[in-house]
């Protein structure tokens, strides 16, 4: 014999301290909604013994809106999370859409019942709007262009500008390396043996006519001739996995656990060994900066055998997870594994500016306009920023830029446009 539900009694709305309860009714007057802990109440305004309970928020509930419609409720929470669902059946869910990092304070349907707007105390956003159907964001930028050619996941990309044409190259969890023509989307694989795996990195030099270097899980450094778009040489062993790789004026360094390896012409002409345990690298003429897992930013003159201490910093008690320096060598971005970044001065260290903290996961990757007064940041929480020097406190967001996160930026078209990769 089955157990059946013949009435709910209601429990009080919650209340907090310097908020305010939201109380909502639907459009005919017959019903009340409101939040109470992790619940929320639809009651008849003339008999309290009929409500229904909606159970399904992770996070004490703060807000219930009726649609215009009456078949539908949205519901915030704590947490930053809106759901929408019936509230006519059997109160099946119709979505769950993450609007802020905090708190929903209170959220509005449109005429049709069919945009949603959320505000809340977010960390990056504090309002949002979304179809109700699909949690879509309304009046969001698309992108331009979206190519395809990669068959796993990008790891790494690389800008090059020494041709006649601006090119990006990308590599990918497959060891497949690509080039991309900017101004035409035309694709090209590189030729050759390449990496058999991972690859972890790529970095433009001018050396040779112009070359790529690509690093891989299969602990070898390669080079690409720009020109042939194929593998030249031979590989060349690393000492251990590859953290990163960057090129300076005449040299490419390969950073690993525990020490730097520097190459000229893809030959080996010294090592640097770190004190601290390594997360990556950056490097520009002869500047190079070492990124570590205690938080630390160590920055180096490079020599064909070695680096030379410069200067010291630090972001927060997180590990650096992307560094970029700018155009000219006089600024160094870091960012660590919980979205912060911070700019200094290459010279002496000296913090430029700690404000840009929008990021609410690790960031994958950093990149400075060719003018060095930009910069743009991508990162796992699958959101794409770009910072002003000029007004620190301000930023462009491309939320919600691809699912998985963003592994990878570059400013391409003379800066109006950002090239981001994530297959």
């Amino acid at each position: 014999m089955a157990i059946k539900n013949e009435l709910i009694w209601a429990a009080s709305p919650s209340t907090t301290r310097g908020q305010p309860t939201q109380l909502a009714a639907d459009p005919k007057g017959e019903r009340l909604a409101y939040a109470s802990n992790k619940s929320v109440f639809l009651r008849s305004i003339d008999n309290p013994a009929f409500a229904t309970q909606y159970t399904e928020h992770r996070a004490d509930t703060t807000v219930a809106r009726f649609s215009p419609s009456g078949y539908y409720v949205a519901s915030g929470d704590a947490a930053g999370t809106v759901r929408v669902w019936d509230c006519v059946g059997e109160g099946i869910t119709k979505g769950e859409y993450f609007i802020v990092s905090g708190r929903i304070n209170d959220l509005a349907w449109d005429g049709d019942s069919q945009r949603i707007i959320a505000v809340g105390d977010g960390k990056q956003r504090y309002g949002h709007c979304i179809s109700a159907d699909s949690g879509n964001t309304v009046g969001q930028q698309e992108p331009t262009r979206v190519i395809h050619g990669h068959q796993k996941n990008i790891t790494s990309i690389a800008r090059d500008d020494t041709g006649p044409k601006e090119t990006l190259w990308t590599g990918s969890y497959d060891g497949r390396l690509c080039s991309w023509d900017v101004g035409g989307s035309e694709m090209e694989r590189v030729g050759g043996e390449g990496h058999p795996g991972y690859v972890a990195g790529l970095a433009a030099a001018r050396q040779g006519g112009g070359r790529i270097y690509s690093v891989g899980w299969d602990d070898t450094i390669r080079s690409v001739d720009i020109s042939s778009h194929s593998y030249v040489g031979n590989a060349t062993k690393l000492s251990s996995q590859p953290k990163g790789i960057a090129a300076g004026e005449n040299t490419v360094l390969v950073a690993n656990f525990q020490a730097v390896e520097i190459f000229q012409d893809g030959k080996k002409t010294g090592e640097f060994l770190s004190k601290a345990s390594l997360s990556t690298i950056a490097a520009v003429g002869t500047t190079a900066a070492l990124g570590a897992e205690d938080s630390s930013v160590q920055i180096y003159t490079v020599t064909p055998t070695g680096l030379e201490p410069k200067a010291n910093g630090r972001v927060s008690r997180n590990p650096i997870t992307a560094m970029a320096f700018s155009p000219d060598g006089s600024l160094l971005a870091a960012g660590d594994s919980r979205g912060r970044i911070v700019v200094f001065k290459a010279a002496d260290g000296t913090v430029v500016t700690d404000r840009w903290t929008a990021h609410t996961g690790r960031v994958a990757s950093l990149a400075w306009n060719s003018k060095g007064t930009q910069l743009v940041s991508g990162a796992l929480d699958t959101n794409i920023f770009v910072w002003s020097l000029e007004r620190p406190g301000d930023w462009l967001e491309a939320p919600n830029a691809h699912k998985e996160g963003v592994n990878a930026v570059a400013w391409i078209a003379d800066d109006s446009k950002g090239g981001l990769r994530r297959c």
